[in-house]
């Protein structure tokens, strides 16, 4: 399984930016079928991450998932792709900080980007 993000706009102008934009494609590049449990429906979680490694801002902080048990299945050779918006409301011009995008309950599923804003 190979997970790829994507954040825009890069560079972040926070004067000109109330939201970026995160595709996250999840792509089963194995040859078997990728399977997936969930205690709910949500599938991602995005999140703003300070120099300390605190939450900032959480994708899933003013969201409601159904509490039935998921699934997801991938087949080998395909792909699902999400595309989600995360405010950079608490975020600061010139520090750094990490954009993680990771997939709830596994934890081989997690990338960070380093964004400073300008």
């Amino acid at each position: 399984m190979v997970m790829e993000v994507e954040v825009s706009p890069l560079p972040l102008e926070l004067a000109n930016v109330r939201r970026v934009q995160v595709k996250t494609v999840l792509r089963n590049q194995g040859k078997k079928v990728a399977r997936f449990e969930f205690p709910s429906a949500q599938r991602i979680e995005i999140r703003w991450l300070d120099e300390a490694g605190k939450v900032l801002t959480a994708w899933s902080e003013d969201r409601m998932f159904a509490t039935v048990t998921g699934h997801l299945v991938i087949n080998p050779g395909e792909r699902v792709e999400y595309n989600e918006t995360l405010s950079v409301r608490d975020l600061v011009k010139g520090r750094s900080y990490q954009l993680e995008v990771l997939v709830p309950g596994y934890d081989s599923l997690r990338r960070s980007i380093e964004v400073t804003p300008q």
